[in-house]
């Protein structure tokens, strides 16, 4: 039987006025559910094999192929989007007050929730979201230096940007079509107080921030450069899903003993949690090859249809506010009240 262990360490009270103890530890991962993240690495160690040979490519031409304006302008552009990340990582990491999540753990798991989990400061690297922020961040700063000339074009960066577009795309759909309604049926179950639905913490200005804007970033310079996705690279998706899986797994059974999502839940039975992983996995390289065949084939379209296009996809996976029948119930309720 699993102990668990609560460590003497300071107690941070989450937003809902819950105190949350850190744990030590989770319990220990089961055997299956290691050997399938060896394979998943495995997997994408090999499909990454692309990385370990020497090319001709033309960095410069990789980080833009088909620019719309002169390198200098797109470098300034390039810098805007830097700016605006960097600014919002540092607002997050070190003036924001720390978040309250509940994560919703699925019939069988181990990892019985304390309550809340609260993030604060650099500890919001734990989740996906922010390190793939934090990634974009450092992806539009390395950009802007090649771009605009004071740095070599390493086509690395051009990798970089691969990664970025479909993790940036997984983290706001999933978000908007899995995250906030979850959270919202938490709130019609009064977990987060009497506070409004529009107010629960993936709605606040932070988060839409960054589950929207991300992916607004990306398409913006994918327009302005004319950057696209390699088919065969798609090795970089799934080599970054057995990372997080691995990194998140590792936090759960040596640092807290939870993780940051339940679909990234290990204690699970077996089925189930080779379901979820193997489905984020899946999702992930799908993404990829989605993309770098969407990319490739509206390269020669006109400016407009191009627009068009980057701008469908943006609006499909972006959320900015409730789904309609929670605003709906929560009218309701105030007409009741009146």
């Amino acid at each position: 039987m699993h102990r668990e262990r609560l460590t003497i360490k300071p107690r941070l009270q989450s937003v809902s006025g819950r105190i949350y103890v850190a744990r030590e530890t989770g319990p220990p991962i089961p055997w299956p559910q290691l050997i399938l993240l060896a394979v998943l690495g495995t997997a994408a160690i090999v499909s990454c094999s692309f990385l370990l040979y020497a090319t001709d490519d033309d960095g410069a031409a990789l980080l833009a192929p088909a620019p719309l304006l002169s390198m200098q302008s797109l470098g300034i552009a390039r810098f805007i989007l830097f700016l605006i990340l960097a600014h919002r990582i540092f607002v997050i990491l070190f003036v924001r007050p720390p978040i309250d999540i509940k994560i919703d753990y699925q019939p069988g798991s181990q990892l019985k929730s304390m309550g809340s989990q609260v993030l604060a400061g650099v500890g919001r690297l734990a989740t996906f979201t922010i390190q793939t922020w934090t990634l974009q961040t450092i992806y539009f700063g390395l950009v802007t230096l090649a771009t605009l000339g004071y740095i070599q074009p390493y086509r690395q960066i051009s990798y970089l940007f691969e990664l970025l577009f479909a993790t940036s795309h997984l983290v706001s759909c999933v978000t908007s079509y899995v995250l906030v309604p979850t959270m919202c049926k938490q709130w019609l179950k009064g977990d987060f107080g009497s506070i409004k639905v529009s107010e629960i913490p993936l709605l606040g200005v932070d988060q839409l921030t960054v589950h929207n804007f991300n992916i607004v970033s990306l398409h913006v310079d994918a327009l302005l450069s004319g950057q696209r996705l390699v088919l065969g690279h798609w090795g970089l998706a799934l080599s970054y899903a057995s990372y997080y899986a691995a990194f998140a797994w590792a936090r759960c059974r040596y640092v807290n003993g939870q993780v940051p999502y339940f679909f990234l839940d290990y204690s699970l039975p077996t089925k189930r949690a080779y379901a979820f992983h193997l489905g984020l996995a899946a999702i992930l390289t799908v993404y990829f090859l989605g993309f770098s065949v969407l990319l490739e084939r509206i390269s020669t379209l006109g400016v407009p249809w191009r627009f068009a296009v980057h701008a469908s996809v943006c609006y499909s996976n972006m959320r900015l506010r409730a789904p309609k029948a929670y605003l709906d119930i929560e009218k309701k309720r105030a007409a009741k009240s009146a």
